[in-house]
C-alpha cells in the first residue's frame, strides 16, 4: 500500500471517528482499552491483548482504527500469534501514524490534531511522561499546546500542539451537567461520591463562619486573578492558602476558588496537586449537577455559595437580569431572569434553603 493511500485511509478514519461520538468519549475509551492491552502484552497474551481492543470496534473497524497505540498494539498481538501477514498490516499502520511525532517540533510549524486521540498517541510516541504542559493562544486562532516530555526516546523533548480543529469541532457540555455514566473510571466515581460527602458535612457545620469565609474566597479569588495575570505563580498561591485561616481548603466546595488552585498548581509544576485538583472539581461539579437542572422549583439547582449561581450561569452562556428570593413553605430560592445567547429570556431556580441556614447561624455569632 503506497504511503499516500495509507493516509488518506488514516484521514478517512479520524473523520469517522469524529462522527461516531464525542471526541473525549473515543478517546477515553481508546484509553481504556490499551491500557488493558498492556497488561495483555506484559503477560505475552496476544489473544487477551485482542479482546482488550475489541470493544473499539464500535466506534469503527479495528483494521483502519486511526491511533497509533491501537495499530501497534494490534501489530504485537499477532506477532505474539505468529500471525505474520496480520502483523506487518498493522505495523505498516503504527508506522504511518508514528510520523504524527516527526511533526510539530516549532511554535511555528504545530502539528495540528484532528482528533483528541491524536493527543493520546503524541504522548505514547514522546515516552508517556508528560514533564510540563503549557497553553498559549495560536496564531489565527485555537490554542497551542506545548507538551515537554521527561523522556523522549528520539531526544527531541517538545512539540507544538494546534487543537483548534479540535475546539472548532468540540460540543461539550456545561460543567455542571450530568456526564457521568457506569462505564466512567473509577477515580470520577470516587470523586462525586466524595464531593457528595463534603457537601454534606459542609452544610451540616454550623460552626461555620459563612460570611467571613466568603469574604476570604472573594478577596482571595481576586488576588489570585491579579497574580496569575502577571505570571505570579507562587503568590497567587499564597492569597489562595491564606483561606486556610478561616477553614481547610479540602472542606471548602467552592468551584471558582478550586479552579485558580487548579491552574496555579499547574503553573507551579506540582502536576500531581494539579490532577488531584481537577478530579475534585469534576466531582463537585457532578455532585452539584445531580441536585437539578434549575429549571422549576421543584428541580432547582443546589448550591453552597451564591457565587456558584453565577458561575453556573456563565457556564451555559446566560446573561442574568432582576433576582428575587422566593420561599415556598419551609424552602428558599433564588429565582433569576436569565437571556440566552440567542436573546430568550427564561428564569432559573436555585435552593438556597440550607445556604440560608448556614448564613443565619453566622449572623446569630455575631456579638
Amino acid at each position: 500500500m503506497s504511503p499516500g493511500l495509507l493516509k488518506d485511509l488514516l484521514d478517512l478514519g479520524l473523520r469517522r471517528l469524529h462522527a461516531a461520538g464525542p471526541g473525549e468519549q473515543v478517546a477515553s475509551a481508546v484509553t481504556q482499552a490499551c491500557n488493558q492491552a498492556i497488561l495483555a502484552i506484559v503477560r505475552n497474551d496476544g489473544r487477551a491483548t485482542l479482546d482488550a481492543l475489541a470493544p473499539l470496534a464500535r466506534f469503527q473497524p479495528l483494521k483502519t482504527f486511526p491511533s497509533y497505540r491501537v495499530q501497534a498494539f494490534q501489530a504485537e498481538a499477532y506477532r505474539l500469534l505468529g500471525d505474520g501477514a496480520q502483523f506487518e498490516l498493522h505495523a505498516a499502520h503504527a508506522r504511518a501514524l508514528a510520523s504524527l511525532f516527526q511533526q510539530g517540533l516549532t511554535p511555528e510549524a504545530p502539528l495540528r490534531l484532528q482528533h483528541m486521540v491524536q493527543l493520546g498517541d503524541v504522548v505514547s510516541l514522546g515516552g508517556g511522561q508528560v514533564q510540563d504542559t503549557r497553553t498559549q493562544p495560536a496564531q489565527g486562532g485555537g490554542s497551542l499546546i506545548t507538551l515537554t516530555f521527561k523522556n523522549d526516546p528520539q531526544g527531541q523533548k517538545t512539540r507544538y500542539l494546534d487543537t483548534s480543529a479540535l475546539l472548532a469541532a468540540r460540543t461539550m457540555p456545561p460543567r455542571y451537567s450530568v456526564l457521568m455514566t457506569p462505564d466512567m473510571p473509577a477515580d470520577l466515581h470516587a470523586a462525586l461520591a466524595e464531593n457528595q460527602r463534603l457537601l454534606a458535612r459542609f452544610y451540616a457545620d454550623k460552626t461555620v463562619d459563612l460570611l467571613k469565609l466568603e469574604d476570604a474566597l472573594r478577596r482571595a479569588v481576586d488576588a489570585a486573578d491579579v497574580l496569575i495575570t502577571q505570571r505570579k505563580p507562587a503568590e497567587a498561591m499564597q492569597a489562595l492558602q491564606a483561606v486556610a485561616a478561616v477553614r481547610p481548603l479540602d472542606e471548602i466546595p467552592h468551584v471558582p476558588f478550586l479552579m485558580r488552585l487548579s491552574v496555579v498548581s499547574g503553573d507551579l509544576g506540582l502536576r500531581a496537586e494539579q490532577q488531584r485538583l481537577r478530579r475534585q472539581l469534576f466531582g463537585l461539579q457532578q455532585a452539584i449537577a445531580a441536585t437539578g437542572d434549575g429549571m422549576s422549583f421543584e428541580t432547582a439547582v443546589e448550591v453552597p455559595f451564591v457565587e456558584m449561581e453565577y458561575d453556573w450561569l456563565s457556564d451555559r452562556k446566560l446573561k442574568h437580569g432582576k433576582q428575587a428570593l422566593v420561599h415556598r413553605g419551609a424552602q428558599s430560592f433564588d429565582v433569576l431572569d436569565v437571556v440566552d445567547a440567542q436573546g430568550a429570556a427564561s428564569q432559573r431556580y436555585f435552593n438556597v434553603t440550607r445556604l440560608l441556614q448556614l448564613r443565619a447561624a453566622s449572623f446569630e455569632r455575631k456579638p
